[in-house]
């Protein structure tokens, strides 16, 4: 938050990493992908067993038949009941399973597009691309439009890599060395004043620890 108002005060443009804003959505897309399709896997579990359990009762009265038994024979009419009960149901989970599949086809096919915002050689055919998408924000779920209303505040600042070739698109390098110079132990230590001091504290008495009072013994 405070890096924006100091960049335009000494008139630096800014590019906003795009590995970072693309992850953004996708982190929160991939868990609605994920229910999903645990979902579609509940159903189609589902209506195995109806069909396996239909494909029985069928066997069954199929067998009554040939014994030539009572037609009136009330256990013969609780399997067609219960037949037809489960055929409905089924009837009911393959709508279901539908909708799902289209969901999840919806849900993958705009985090895709949303990646390709930036598969562009040029900021024009990017923003073509935005727009393409926000045109028709009201059909998809919450988490897309909140996103997509979002990157249009600051799209400007996600293209300046399209008009200098020294600009990187991603910020993954400055992270790579600060991974390589300053490992995470350390960054997680030193994120406060107050944690480098205990940590300058601690080495003082591992310092002592090894120095003095192993010596002393």
């Amino acid at each position: 938050m405070v890096y924006p108002p100091i960049i335009e005060r000494i008139c630096i443009k800014q590019q906003l990493c795009i590995f970072h804003i693309i992850k953004n959505h996708h982190d929160k897309s991939y868990k609605i992908i994920n229910k999903i399709q645990r979902r579609i896997k509940s159903l189609e579990t589902k209506i195995n067993k109806n069909e396996e359990q239909i494909q029985r009762i069928k066997n069954k009265s199929k067998e009554i038949n040939e014994k030539r038994r009572s037609i009136k024979d009330i256990t013969r009419q609780n399997r067609i009941k219960t037949r037809k009960k489960l055929e409905k149901q089924t009837r009911q989970l393959r709508r279901d399973l539908s909708e799902k599949r289209k969901e999840l086809q919806d849900q993958e096919s705009i985090t895709e597009r949303i990646r390709a915002i930036y598969d562009t050689d040029t900021e024009k055919a990017a923003k073509q691309r935005f727009n393409t998408i926000y045109n028709k924000i009201n059909q998809f779920e919450k988490n897309t439009q909140n996103f997509l209303k979002t990157l249009k505040k600051k799209f400007n600042k996600t293209t300046e890599y399209h008009k200098n070739p020294q600009i990187p698109r991603t910020n993954n390098k400055i992270e790579g060395y600060f991974k390589i110079t300053l490992p995470s132990h350390l960054k997680r230590t030193f994120r406060t004043q107050k944690g480098l001091i205990r940590w300058i504290r601690l080495q003082k008495a591992r310092w002592t620890q090894r120095n003095v009072v192993y010596n002393l013994n």
